[in-house]
């Protein structure tokens, strides 16, 4: 009994201790917390008191202090609150302000994908838009439409066109290419410009320079009138080199009017001599309209398409299906007429299985002469593929037009397309008309002189007179000094027009300018054009913008004057 009443009290004693030791904790904490709580002017008044203790031994600064509470547990515990850290959900609570740095940021982000991808302004309202927003940054505020329309958007152009300036500025020449679009919903018409153009890094660059609605009858006035007011608006006159159209009769008078130099698209006149050539003879046009036929057959059927599946994986093929061609899609006939040869012993398996289902049949003769059609068909082909790559120029054009020119030929000579003898004769023919303008155009034949890959090409005795590398050569030299003289008289018409607004008050102080009777001193200067034609070195280069830039990094000028 006495053993477990010592036992008991020291436990007691233990608890006691314990509690003794927990008070002293909690009082340390409140005279920490009362620190930081303390109001400044209660911190302010210890101060004073404290600095006053100095000079008075009878006041402390425990006496001033004693006048500042001490909180309780239970203030203690309301008041330590404020140290907490702040939970998730209070933090986005808080939005960003409009004129936030960091919601202004979002705002351009989302109006330049607008733009760029051509997305409705009510994608901002979109829900799941706005889902994965607040996902990636909680505090961003939703802006309405109208903010989009009347704020983002506009600075985003404004942007742009003094982006697109800035880069005018730096080239010296840019051609243009122009077309109409039309809209298939409301059926609107806009005329479009877009520039081309090589910096002095040789970096190539393709820059969409206006597009207008054209509500005006497409005549070749309204037509002029309206390039030149896109022109204008952008880029200096002397800097358009050539500006390139479709063979539209409106479309090329009204380019001809303008003052710059043109070119028919080498694509579109190569389509329309297809359209005049092959798929005018009527052999070609029947089985042009059995492929039609055939890819109708199997669109308007899933069970067709499911049958001709199964035979392409029985047999081991690759499950493809056939293709159609468009009016708008170029070679697309070709494509059409490719696929179905391919295709050619599932189709025959699939037609002689269900005849009676389908009353398309191919005959033997017409699949040997479906396959001389796709020989013919695929040189265009390869032909618009190269010229629709982004470093397809004109320099290229002549050289493609001399192989169709001697394919063409050549097949006639050999009678290996049978058949289709009254087609070649026309694609001939062809190319002494449509195609002639190309050969004959002094800007292509420069440009494929200056191509290092295509100066082989200028030996060809075919090319004649006009084209060889003596008349090449001069008219390089007489367009090198046009392009000279014209920039010379416009720096001294700026000379002028800086000296006459400085000289305004008093213009008797205004020089005398000479009159420019010298070509602007390029009279005399001696033009070595020869190192193209003989930097034999560099021929075999693939791309021309490298030997141009290997040319330039060893040679500072290449039209250097005589000392």
């Amino acid at each position: 009994m006495r053993h477990l009443k010592k036992h008991h009290h020291v436990e007691l004693k233990k608890a006691q201790e314990k509690q003794e030791k927990e008070r002293e904790n909690r009082a340390k904490k409140v005279k920490t917390v009362n620190t930081y709580l303390m109001p400044k002017k209660a911190k302010v008044d210890s101060m004073s008191a404290s600095c006053y203790s100095l000079d008075s031994p009878s006041t402390s600064f425990s006496s001033t202090a004693s006048t500042i509470p001490l909180c309780d547990s239970d203030t203690f515990a309301r008041d330590a609150n404020f140290f907490k850290q702040q939970s998730y959900e209070d933090s986005v609570s808080i939005k960003w302000k409009n004129d936030d740095i960091r919601s202004k940021e979002i705002d351009f982000k989302i109006g330049e994908m607008i733009a760029m991808d051509n997305q409705p302004y009510s994608l901002v309202e979109d829900k799941g838009f706005q889902r994965l927003i607040y996902s990636l940054k909680p505090k961003y505020d939703f802006k309405s439409r109208s903010h989009f329309t009347r704020v983002i958007i506009p600075k985003i152009y404004a942007s742009a066109v003094k982006s697109i300036k800035n880069m005018i500025n730096e080239v010296s020449f840019m051609s243009l290419t122009t077309d109409f679009w039309s809209v298939s919903a409301g059926g609107d018409q806009f005329l479009s410009l877009t520039g081309h153009c090589v910096f002095k890094d040789f970096k190539q660059q393709a820059i969409v320079l206006n597009i207008k609605p054209f509500k005006e009858r497409h005549t070749a006035p309204n037509i002029t009138s309206m390039i030149e007011t896109m022109v204008e608006f952008y880029i200096p006159p002397h800097k358009i080199h050539s500006i390139v159209h479709d063979n539209a009769a409106n479309m090329t008078l009204g380019i001809e009017a303008t003052k710059y130099d043109s070119l028919s698209c080498f694509i579109h006149t190569s389509q329309l001599a297809l359209q005049e050539c092959i798929f005018n003879q009527r052999v070609v046009n029947d089985i042009i309209a059995k492929c039609k036929n055939l890819h109708s057959h199997f669109s308007k059927s899933y069970l067709a398409t499911d049958r001709l599946g199964q035979i392409q994986k029985d047999l081991g093929h690759t499950q493809l299906v056939l293709l159609n061609d468009s009016a708008t899609r170029w070679d697309s006939t070709y494509l059409m007429v490719e696929r179905a040869i391919k295709l050619k012993e599932d189709l025959l398996l699939y037609l002689s299985r269900y005849e009676s289902e389908c009353d398309v049949n191919f005959h033997s003769y017409e699949w040997g002469l479906m396959e001389k059609i796709s020989s013919l068909l695929q040189i265009f082909y390869l032909m618009t593929k190269h010229m629709s790559e982004r470093y397809a120029n004109s320099g290229d054009i002549i050289p493609h037009v001399m192989i169709a020119k001697d394919y063409v030929t050549d097949e006639l000579t050999r009678s290996r397309l049978t058949g289709l003898n009254t087609t070649l004769t026309s694609l001939k023919e062809s190319f002494d008309t449509r195609f002639s303008k190309y050969l004959n155009d002094m800007n292509c034949i420069i440009a494929t002189y200056l191509d290092p890959r295509h100066k082989d090409l200028f030996d060809n005795e075919d090319y004649g007179s006009i084209r060889s590398t003596a008349n090449i050569e001069l008219a390089l030299i007489e367009k090198y000094l046009k392009y000279a003289k014209e920039k010379d008289n416009r720096e001294k018409e700026t000379e002028v027009a800086d000296q006459a607004a400085a000289n305004e008050d008093d213009p008797d102080d205004a020089p005398e300018v000479e009159a420019d009777n010298d070509f602007g001193g390029f009279k005399h200067k001696k033009v070595d054009v020869l190192e193209w034609y003989h930097a034999r070195l560099y021929a075999d280069k693939a791309n021309p913008a490298a030997f141009l830039k290997e040319i330039v990094r060893n040679h500072h000028q290449h039209l250097r004057p005589t000392t």
